[in-house]
């Protein structure tokens, strides 16, 4: 049985079906099932007779009017569920239709969530008919398209150009571990490719549907290493239409950097950019508000997405947190098998350091550290104590460098299981994340400098900041 209101709101409908059908001088059935006319008014005649046939009725038969018309006004509970089961008229067609309107709001609903489950999405998404989508002129701007796919994820990042950067209109992330097994065997797995062309197949579905304008889709490390990379990209173009290019690790590193430098702390003299990635890391050394007789080749001119900058030189490490979790483990790391995971990794960051004595210019000069990666967002999420992951917090944030000592001491004690439950890590990451750290931690010991900043952000911004630059000096007058 429906509730009062319900019931009230059918029985409102009902009267005023009713009033319309009475004021109409068509035929109509009525609720014996036989035709009469109706006329739209009765003369006083009728209604004086009518007066004086209800006066000379017997008591018994005002008492049976009284119940006839209860029922016929819906205050008989039982009459009125008989009604409620069978609506007629107008009452079924509006019923209809509010029926039709909370299933299909209850089939986006659940569309919605299952999509959200699936995809994890850009914390910036926006409508993209927002009026911040057109120009100054009010055409419609074009759609840009970044894709980095590495050794752990498959990212992609969908964006329209503004005065002053981009906004971001559509997003996917998913965790897809491509290189797995790649430091044993040399060669992509079969199980790896196929989460990859799956993941790969959502991105293609995303940017046909946005229709974006100009895009890059890039491969990185596990493609580069593997025997079978290049086999792997004719497959990805041949079952998604996509057409992946593996770029070289310098180009990974411009476009790290290109990324990021919005974070660029103008205070200082330079910056060690570190990127720590599924299968490799890149290190870049970059000088500040560089003088103009700066080295013209790798100067950046200031652009409205950065500050003016020079990438004075650039190194890429064969690690990341999949081949370190896999040479050393990632399930159950003690004190002294992180030690031993720096120390590892500290012989790799020796030649930089070397070359630029980066060491000396800390005490000398201002330098920070600006960490793009995975592990860097999540060692502040847990600094912060989040209890669910938020971008506005974390990216520009700045942290002490040491207390990313503290909290992968605290990632140890909590073993897998707990690192598994905590909301900034989760079960895809808790066997990686501890080798992220002792990357992290091994660039803090070799280079000590006071803070730290933190960028969620990274290669596919470097690729949209890249590709919107030439645009939006035309003031992008694409329709």
């Amino acid at each position: 049985m429906q509730n009062d209101s319900s019931v009230n709101a059918i029985n409102k409908l009902d009267n005023i079906s009713n009033e319309r059908v009475a004021e109409e001088p068509n035929l109509h059935k009525d609720r014996d099932g036989k035709n009469s006319h109706k006329k739209a008014s009765k003369s006083r005649h009728s209604q004086r007779s009518h007066k004086d046939d209800v006066k000379a009725e017997a008591p018994d038969d005002k008492s049976k009017r009284r119940r006839n018309a209860a029922q016929d006004t819906g205050d008989n509970p039982s009459k009125r569920s008989q009604d409620d089961a069978k609506p007629t008229g107008r009452v079924r067609k509006n019923r209809g239709f509010l029926e039709q309107k909370a299933t299909r709001q209850k089939h986006k609903s659940e569309k919605r969530s299952e999509h959200n489950k699936r995809n994890v999405a850009h914390p910036y998404v926006r409508n993209s008919r927002s009026q911040n989508s057109r120009n100054h002129k009010g055409q419609k701007t074009a759609v840009y398209g970044a894709l980095d796919l590495g050794t752990n994820n498959c990212r992609l990042l969908l964006a329209r150009p503004q005065r002053k950067g981009f906004r971001v209109i559509d997003s996917f992330s998913r965790i897809i571990r491509l290189g797995e097994g790649l430091s044993k065997n040399s060669k992509l797995s079969d199980e790896a490719m196929d989460r990859t062309i799956d993941a790969l197949k959502v991105c293609s579905e995303k940017m046909a549907y946005r229709g974006v304008h100009k895009s890059r889709l890039i491969a990185t490390e596990a493609c580069r290493r593997a025997e079978n990379g290049a086999e792997f990209i004719h497959r990805v173009h041949a079952e998604t239409g996509l057409k992946l290019e593996i770029i070289e690790q310098q180009t990974e590193a411009k476009l790290a950097v290109a990324g990021c430098a919005a974070l660029l702390d103008e205070r200082s003299k330079y910056a060690v950019v570190f990127d720590i990635g599924g299968g490799s890391s890149e290190l870049i050394l970059v000088e500040i508000s560089p003088d103009d007789n700066a080295d013209a080749e790798h100067k950046i001119e200031e652009s409205p997405f950065h500050p003016n900058y020079r990438i004075v030189d650039w190194t890429s490490l064969p690690i990341g947190v999949v081949t370190l979790s896999e040479k050393f483990g990632g399930t159950n790391v003690t004190h002294k098998l992180m030690d031993q995971m720096i120390e590892y990794v500290d012989a790799f960051l020796a030649p930089f350091e070397e070359k630029h004595q980066i060491s000396k210019k800390i005490n000398k000069e201002k330098i920070h550290l600006l960490g793009t990666s995975g592990t860097v967002t999540t060692v502040a999420g847990i600094h912060l104590k989040l209890k669910q992951y938020d971008r506005r917090r974390i990216d520009g944030f700045w942290l002490e460098s040491s207390v990313s000592l503290g909290v992968t001491d605290m990632l140890i004690d909590m073993e897998f299981e707990g690192r598994a439950k905590h909301p900034c890590i989760g079960i895809e990451r808790a066997d990686l994340v501890l080798a992220g750290c002792a990357i992290f931690n091994a660039i803090y010991r070799r280079w000590p400098a006071e803070r730290t900043r933190v960028a969620d952000r990274g290669l596919r911004e470097g690729i949209l900041t890249n590709l919107m630059s030439g645009d939006l000096a035309d003031n992008n007058k694409i329709e």
